[in-house]
């Protein structure tokens, strides 16, 4: 009889383990909306390694974004991270100029005068329609149509964060991607340049950090404007390159009115961690002529990483559904109580 009663006790425990293994397989977080972050750098001889640091933190505020508001971390394939490297298109030509200028004067140019001519040289190659610019626009399309791919027919939001000149480059290649009516011009001959946008992407966040978007516009813009779903201008108050697109009364400025539901955000530097880095950019940044040094100073902005890491993260607990949404809703009260 004791026997009979171990053994019933035995497989009573050994169903209740089991019932309790499948109901943490029930837990894990469910894969909502794919969120795809793709960054079109600016001026230089850019490269991929060169915003590893970038992506590291993006991902990282991502997901403990995504784990404050649920209480799960999010899977690795929440979010895709992007770089559409277009440097290699520009670049050959100033390589080339940088070797025979350098063998008229006996040796090699100056790096002073090598960053002059590869940031200089990248501003005046670009042009909206022509050959090199319908080719730097197709690596913004190129990494897009890949994301689309790769989603399997799933549903993508796509935040695309640009970068100085890269504000330009991205803006035309969205144009010409989400336009019917703007104008395309074979001139590579590539299958990216008449490419429209993916049916299962959706242009979510639209992040320009110190582009010159109000001086690099064109009249006819106005005719086939931009439209993500949201738009952040992130500018250093001294950056001698990044462009206010909105006055203080949150309109833009007169004769854009393209840029219409901008938010525009001026950032100081507050958001750093280390007081000297806070002091530092604080000099800079705020310092007339020495200002324009802040154009670098995004990446590592820890404002910049959290605008648009939060974006994606309350987009992506969003989609999982009401149970998930409820506890975003709450937690934020939790913590504002909790400060005062």
């Amino acid at each position: 009889m004791r026997t009979s009663t171990g053994r019933v006790l035995f497989f009573a425990l050994l169903l209740a383990a089991s019932t309790a293994h499948a109901d943490n397989k029930t837990t894990k977080q469910p894969v909502g909306e794919r969120q795809a972050m793709v960054i079109v750098h600016g001026i230089g001889n850019q490269k991929e390694g060169d915003y590893k640091a970038f992506k590291d933190a993006i991902r990282a505020e991502f997901e403990r974004e995504v784990q404050r508001l649920t209480g799960n971390k999010p899977p690795q394939e929440a979010l895709s991270l992007k770089t559409a490297l277009w440097a290699n298109i520009t670049q050959s030509r100033q390589d080339q100029y940088i070797k025979e200028v350098g063998k008229k004067y006996g040796g090699t140019l100056p790096t002073y005068n090598q960053l002059l001519v590869e940031m200089g040289g990248d501003a005046l190659m670009y042009s909206r329609n022509g050959t090199k610019g319908i080719r730097m626009q197709n690596e913004v399309k190129r990494d897009i149509l890949d994301l689309a791919k790769e989603a399997k027919g799933q549903k993508v939001a796509l935040h695309l964060v640009a970068h100085s000149l890269g504000t330009l480059v991205s803006s035309d290649a969205m144009r010409k991607m989400t336009h019917e009516s703007a104008p395309q011009r074979d001139a590579t001959g590539s299958t990216f340049d008449q490419a429209k946008m993916p049916g299962n992407v959706e242009w979510a966040h639209f992040v320009t950090i110190g582009g010159p978007l109000a001086l690099g516009r064109d009249d006819d813009d106005v005719k086939t404007p931009l439209k993500p779903r949201k738009w952040t201008n992130i500018i250093y108050p001294r950056d001698g390159v990044g462009t206010d697109l909105m006055g203080n009364d949150g309109k833009p400025l007169a004769g854009m009115k393209e840029f219409a539901g901008v938010k525009e955000l001026r950032l100081g530097s507050a958001g750093h961690r280390h007081w000297l880095t806070r002091a530092v950019h604080r000099l800079i940044s705020r310092t007339p002529w020495v200002g324009a040094a802040s154009h670098v100073f995004y990446w590592t902005d820890p404002s910049v990483q959290k605008a648009i890491a939060h974006e994606m993260a309350h987009r992506y607990v969003k989609s999982l559904g009401p149970q998930a949404k409820a506890k975003q809703l709450r937690v934020p009260r939790q913590r504002v109580r909790s400060r005062h």
